[in-house]
């Protein structure tokens, strides 16, 4: 069974890749997730054109991954955001279980 998800924050922003720091705020969320009789974990994000998957790290029955960073051509046109939704799906003997949240991905934007 797959457990409410915790993210570390619920927004984002792109990291300029020459300047790490020149936007404020978060560049990536850490996700965790209590599952049980779980194997294995992934976790997906898709939107806005983007999309990913991470194989989640186990402590226990919790399992946990980081969503970005993004660099700075991953939201356009700025300034502007995307939703992405986040989707773990958990692996063991009773088949596979899924269970999804959203994190918000801001443009770095210089206008």
């Amino acid at each position: 069974m797959v457990g409410p998800i915790s993210r570390s924050t619920a927004s984002i922003v792109e990291q300029w890749v020459g300047q790490p720091n020149t936007c404020g705020g978060a560049k990536t969320s850490s996700i965790g997730v209590s599952i049980t009789n779980a194997t294995s974990a992934t976790l997906s994000w898709s939107g806005g054109g983007l999309g990913g998957l991470a194989a989640m790290s186990k402590q226990g029955s919790t399992f946990s991954a980081t969503v970005g960073p993004f660099d700075e051509s991953a939201v356009s046109p700025p300034p502007s955001s995307v939703t992405l939704t986040v989707t773990i799906t958990a692996h063991g003997p009773g088949g596979s279980h899924q269970r999804s949240t959203t994190v918000s991905l801001a443009d770095c934007y210089f206008g």
